[in-house]
C-alpha cells in the first residue's frame, strides 16, 4: 500500500543522498522515539545496503514491474502495536519510508493521535489536509522540513482504521515556509 502523500513523490524526486548517520542501533534495539524518527538513522537518499545495516535480512523487490521502482518491508513494534515498515526506492535511492497498520477503530484513533502529537511536538503544528478519498474519509497531517516531508494519515473505514505515517522526499506542496525546527 502506498499512502496518498507518497504518490506525489513520483513526480517530484530529489536525487540528493545523505550519508547514513551513526551510531544508530539495529531496528530491533531502537526505542520508540528512534523508530518514530527513523529518518535520522536512515535518511532519504539512503541505499538498500544502508537499510540492511539496521534491518537484518532486508531485501528489495521490483514494484509492479516498473524497472526503476523497488520496495522492501519488515515489521516492527510501535506504541504497543505490530506495524508494517515499508521502504520505497527509485533506482537505488530511498525516496519514502512509512509505517502502517490496520487496527480496530479505538486503537487506530489512539495510535494516530499519539503519532500526530509526537510529530507536532517535534516539527510544530501540521498542515491539515483532511478529506474524502473514496470510499473513506481520511485524516491527513503533514509537516515539512528542508530534508524531508513527514506525513500521517488515518482512513476511517467503519469499525477499522488504516493508520500510516512516515517520511518522503519533499514534494511541491512543501515549498511553503517550514515551521521552526525543534530538537
Amino acid at each position: 500500500m502506498i499512502i496518498p502523500w507518497t504518490l506525489a513523490v513520483l513526480t517530484s524526486m530529489a536525487a540528493t543522498a545523505t550519508p547514513v548517520q551513526s551510531p544508530c542501533p539495529a531496528l530491533a534495539q531502537m526505542d520508540v522515539s528512534q523508530r518514530l524518527l527513523l529518518v535520522r538513522c536512515i535518511p532519504i537518499g539512503a541505499k538498500p545496503a544502508d537499510v540492511a545495516r539496521f534491518v537484518p535480512g532486508f531485501e528489495t523487490s521490483l514494484y509492479g514491474g516498473i524497472s526503476t521502482l523497488y520496495v522492501g518491508a519488515t515489521r516492527t513494534e510501535i506504541l504497543g502495536h505490530q506495524v508494517a515498515l515499508r521502504f520505497n526506492f527509485t533506482a537505488d535511492s530511498l525516496y519514502a519510508m512509512f509505517f502502517d497498520a490496520d487496527l480496530p477503530a479505538a486503537e487506530g484513533d489512539s495510535l494516530f493521535d499519539q503519532v500526530t502529537a509526537f510529530y507536532s511536538k517535534r516539527y510544530g503544528p501540521p498542515r491539515i489536509c483532511d478529506g474524502q478519498d473514496d470510499p473513506y474519509f481520511i485524516k491527513d497531517r503533514q509537516w515539512c522540513t528542508d530534508e524531508y516531508e513527514v506525513g500521517a494519515s488515518c482512513s476511517l473505514a467503519g469499525d477499522r482504521r488504516m493508520v500510516g505515517w512516515g517520511f518522503q522526499t519533499p514534494t511541491v506542496a512543501c515549498s511553503r515556509p517550514s515551521p521552526p525546527k525543534r530538537n
